[in-house]
């Protein structure tokens, strides 16, 4: 509200911060209030969503990977639906920009070094919960089916542009209004692994959905995050192929089964690992994190404006 330079200059605005300042109220984007609100409304059609899918008989029930690719369909269009009523400043409250070459490469580092640590995080998990799902099993299926372009569909491509519009599109700039960067990074990546619904391993999506949260506030765009998150269930896709030795196989009879057999695999693939090799990975893990953030946070000349504007 205050500014030292002349207030009563509309006609130059001045660039950065102090145009930021004068056109926010303007431009309309999400405040704190509107995410709660759109968080509450994605919690309701989550909920009916597991609803309807549970009663209809199976063979009237839609191929797994359609209403997969349905059901993440919704994170965007809710969000989408509630700017346009609100009148939002849509290029603002979900902005997109063709990244740098870096940039696209430290995200994808970035996220190849959080999957390694993910991957150690999770046979500790099944170590203390060893009678926790690895795998939902409404989405067997869809992974251990024979055609890999509908799995990519339905597993990695709607999900990684559906929850980034959701999550580092209407929720991170409706959270920038808490005035604090960490507080919203944070906030924005706890409500990512809450969507998840699964208490056991929320650290899971907490760790990748800040990494990704990062990316996108240090870039000020969508498409990072979108490739990252593309990337995460990519890999995550075609490891869980490959440990379940189901890979190119369409003929599932027993879903169940197949859960009971992943996490057994899972412990026996990590003994098989010594412990210098385990080290090592490790290691390249954190590697390929400290890597994917210099490539990200190297920015060319006049590109430091994009990023979003808050308090640190």
């Amino acid at each position: 509200m205050s500014t030292p330079d002349d207030p009563e200059a509309p006609a130059e605005p001045g660039p950065g911060e102090i145009s930021a300042q004068i056109q926010n109220p303007l431009r309309r984007t999400p405040s704190v209030k509107d995410v709660l609100i759109l968080y509450l409304l994605v919690l309701a059609y989550m909920m009916y969503a597991g609803y309807l899918s549970g009663s209809f008989p199976e063979e009237n029930s839609l191929p797994s990977s359609v209403a997969s690719m349905l059901f993440s369909a919704g994170f965007a269009v809710i969000p989408l639906v509630y700017s346009l009523i609100r009148k939002f400043d849509l290029r603002q409250t979900f902005p997109v920009k063709l990244p740098s070459i870096k940039e696209t490469a430290g995200g994808i580092v970035l996220i190849t070094g959080i999957l390694v640590l993910i991957l150690f995080l999770l046979v500790i998990i099944s170590f203390f919960f060893p009678d926790a799902e690895d795998v939902s099993e409404e989405l067997l299926p869809t992974i251990l089916g024979g055609n890999i372009w509908t799995a990519l569909l339905s597993i990695a491509v709607f999900p990684a542009v559906c929850e980034e519009i959701l999550c580092r599109g209407f929720f991170l700039s409706g959270l920038r209004g808490t005035g604090k960067k960490k507080t919203a990074l944070v906030i924005c990546a706890f409500m990512f692994a809450l969507l998840h619904a699964d208490p056991v391993r929320i650290p899971v999506p907490f760790i990748s959905g800040l990494a990704i949260t990062w990316a996108a506030w240090e870039t000020g765009s969508l498409a990072v995050p979108v490739i990252m998150h593309f990337f995460n269930n990519f890999l995550t896709l075609m490891f869980a192929r490959l440990v379940m030795g189901q890979a190119g196989n369409s003929d599932i009879e027993n879903s169940q089964a197949v859960i009971e057999e992943l996490s057994p695999a899972l412990e026996q693939t990590a003994n098989a690992i010594s412990a210098v090799i385990y080290i090592w990975f490790l290691c390249l893990g954190l590697v390929c994190i400290h890597a994917g953030i210099a490539l990200i946070k190297e920015k060319r000349p006049g590109r430091k404006q994009q990023q979003f504007s808050c308090a640190e």
